[in-house]
């Protein structure tokens, strides 16, 4: 049990392989490798990658929703804000 392997030495593991990795249920993406599935709050990512744009899909993680046009426009407005 490494769940505070963190905590308690300032250390963490990397697992490249995902083969000594635990899976944990995930409101934001959902994994089926063997059924070549991949999900971001229930959408395709092939089809987000293919007709989204970037800012859209950010959006989409950290709200739960694609925008529509105007909260589309409001965050964009908010990225650029905090842009140099």
């Amino acid at each position: 049990d490494i769940r505070d392997l963190y905590a308690k030495s300032g250390c963490f593991t990397f697992d490249p392989g995902f083969t000594c990795t635990a899976s944990c249920i995930s409101a934001i993406t959902f994994i089926d490798g063997p059924k070549g599935v991949c999900l971001y709050r229930g959408y395709p990512v092939q089809d987000l990658c293919e007709h989204a744009e970037a800012l859209e899909v950010a959006h989409l993680l950290l709200v739960g929703e694609l925008p529509d046009a105007a909260a589309k426009a409001k965050f964009e407005s908010e990225i650029k804000k905090h842009m140099l």
